[in-house]
């Protein structure tokens, strides 16, 4: 079992809800000390999103809370108190990379603005998730992943039905992809400066990250079409949800269709259209697109899943049935891929949670899961670390600038 690539790196986290948090979880799943700071009230995602999200939320067993801050320790500091300040300054003299997404107007109120910190530590990373960036009209505006990403980029919009009422995306969606992106940027940074010996302030935004991740949208939206489409109207007559006759939903991805459109005349007893190039080619393929819609929709429907999986499959057809969030945990191709991975919270509750999604020939994944902590779990220990006394551990607890979780 390999200690992970980035052993030895230190990152101190300020952040809160999911961008931010997952993005130092991928950090701490590559190997690095990842010390998560929370006030003594903690993070909403520890405090109340649980309820809202009707999840078990219990300090021992959050689970909403679990997934984007395992493998990290929990340091309790109220940065409103100077001697918490004080604390933090000399914890981040000895971090690589100091992460948040607290409004940088904060941080600066708090005496720990990003330029602070550099112009004490200049081989000190900074990186930064922001809802709109860091310029124009929006830029002091909370961003959420629903308002700054799917709405910001257009997703909301193109991803619907026409006939249907608007969906709402489910969270965190938006946030991961952002994280992702400033995991990129952090490792950039750490590269940069083994070269330079300097540090850097990376930034990225949901909005940003919208834009970058929807591209095939802003093409489209350029070409003159106009969103949300209806049901008929697809960008090719398959690139649709269609039902089956055991009622279950598939997706049917051919791009190739010029070549491969003898499986499809066959599979739907439609050998009676082999000589019509509106069905022969790709050129009629791509025409008339709602009569062809409604062909394929009946014509599915008049087919179980297996038998339209089991005839494509083999031919080399792209073929995939939605599964329900029951197939999903139990998915063979996941676990043998160590896609998922299964924890026990402090409070013994077994989960099953996403591992991190990239692979490396030379180094191993984390062999086991450490559970979130609670909050100010390592108070005491990470202030022994930077040097604190027992007596002044003691004194910034009496005062209520630092939290010890107490069993």
């Amino acid at each position: 079992m390999s200690e992970g690539i980035l052993k030895g790196i230190k990152i101190i986290e300020l952040g809160t809800y999911v961008a931010v948090p997952y993005c130092t979880r991928e950090l701490a799943d590559l190997g690095a000390e990842v010390i998560k700071i929370e006030s003594p009230r903690g993070e909403d995602y520890r405090v109340r999103m649980g309820r809202n999200f009707q999840l078990p939320n219990k300090p021992e067993s959050d689970w909403c809370f679990t997934p984007y801050n395992v493998n990290k320790k929990s340091l309790c500091l109220d940065l409103k108190k100077p001697e918490a300040v004080k604390a933090f300054m000399e914890l981040i003299a000895t971090a690589d990379v100091f992460i948040s997404n607290t409004r940088e107007e904060v941080l600066d109120r708090l005496g720990i603005s990003f330029a602070t910190l550099r112009e004490k530590y200049p081989r000190l990373i900074c990186g930064n998730i922001s809802g709109f960036g860091t310029k124009g009209p929006d830029k002091d505006a909370k961003g959420y992943d629903l308002t700054s990403f799917w709405s910001g980029c257009g997703a909301a919009v193109e991803w619907n039905p026409k006939e249907n009422r608007m969906f709402k995306p489910f969270y965190g969606f938006g946030d991961a992809i952002t994280g992702a992106q400033l995991t990129v940027g952090i490792l950039a940074a750490l590269l940069e400066r083994e070269k330079t010996g300097r540090g850097d302030v990376v930034r990225t935004s949901l909005l940003g990250t919208g834009l970058w991740t929807n591209v095939c949208g802003l093409l489209r939206y350029q070409a003159g079409h106009k969103f949300p489409k209806a049901f008929t109207d697809p960008i090719v007559p398959m690139d649709n949800l269609y039902e089956t006759k055991d009622g279950f939903y598939i997706t049917i991805n051919e791009s190739n269709y010029g070549d491969h459109y003898m499986w499809y005349l066959e599979l739907f007893d439609a050998m009676d259209k082999k000589d019509d190039p509106d069905w022969t080619t790709i050129e009629g393929y791509c025409s008339n697109i709602p009569e062809k819609v409604k062909f394929f929709e009946q014509a599915i429907k008049k087919l179980t899943k297996d038998e339209i999986v089991n005839f494509l499959a083999p031919r080399g057809g792209v073929v995939s049935v939605m599964k329900s969030t029951d197939e999903i945990l139990t998915n063979e191709q996941a676990w043998a891929n160590d896609m998922l991975v299964k924890m026990t919270t402090e409070g013994g509750d077994e989960l099953t949670i996403a591992n991190i999604p990239v692979r490396f020939e030379n180094h191993g994944l984390i062999e086991k899961i450490e559970a979130a902590r609670q909050l100010g779990e390592d108070t005491v220990e990470i202030l022994k670390g930077i040097g604190y006394s027992d007596e002044a551990i003691a004194s910034l607890l009496e005062s209520k600038a630092a939290v010890a979780f107490k069993k």
